[in-house]
């Protein structure tokens, strides 16, 4: 789910199972319009220790 939006133009969003505050977040690069609150399917194309990074 899209949560926010970052300083570099990244989207911020969780996966279905992640607890605020807990788990780590989805960074997204889109140039597609999204709000928070949407949900959307992200194709992931790299992670690190406990966010993931990817793609609409």
């Amino acid at each position: 789910m899209i949560e926010s939006f970052n300083s570099e133009g990244q989207i911020v969003a969780r996966s279905t199972r992640d607890a605020v505050e807990i788990d780590g977040l989805v960074y997204i690069t889109t140039d597609k319009e999204v709000v928070p609150g949407d949900v959307e399917n992200v194709l992931i194309q790299s992670a690190d220790e406990y966010d993931l990074y990817g793609i609409l």
